[in-house]
C-alpha cells in the first residue's frame, strides 16, 4: 500500500512538492524512530503531511506476482497531462519559444493549481 500512496504522489505533486514530501517524510521517520514523538514539530509535520495528501486521490494499477508491479495510475488530481507532453523535434529557441520553454517549466504547478481549484 505504501508503494502505491507515493506512486500516486508523483502523479499528484509538482515536482517541487514531491521531492519535498520526501523531506517531510524522512524528518518524521527520524522524529519517531528516535523517540520524539511529543517533539512539536512532528505533530506540525502531520498537519503538513494531512494538508498535502488531501490531494492523494485515483486509482493504481498493480500486478502482485513475485512482487510489486505498478501498471498504470490515474487521478482527478493529476499534475500531468497526456496531451501537453509532445516534445517537437528540432526544437530552435527564439523569444517566442523562450516563452513557451518557461510556460512547459510552470506546467506541472499550473496543472496542480486548475485541478485543485475547479471550482
Amino acid at each position: 500500500m505504501i508503494e502505491t500512496h507515493k506512486d500516486l504522489e508523483k502523479l499528484v505533486y509538482t515536482p517541487l512538492e514531491y521531492r519535498f514530501k520526501r523531506m517531510v517524510d524522512q524528518t518524521w521517520a527520524d522524529l519517531v524512530y528516535g523517540g520524539l514523538w511529543h517533539e512539536p514539530l512532528r505533530e506540525e509535520l502531520d498537519s503538513l503531511i494531512k494538508s498535502m495528501n488531501r490531494w492523494v486521490s485515483g486509482v493504481v494499477k498493480v500486478k502482485v506476482f513475485g512482487g510489486l508491479t505498478i501498471l498504470g495510475r490515474e487521478s482527478p488530481y493529476a499534475s500531468y497531462s497526456k496531451d501537453l507532453v509532445d516534445y517537437v523535434s528540432g526544437w530552435y529557441p527564439s523569444e517566442e519559444e523562450a516563452r513557451g520553454f518557461i510556460r512547459m517549466h510552470v506546467l506541472h504547478s499550473l496543472m496542480a493549481y486548475r485541478a485543485r481549484h475547479k471550482a
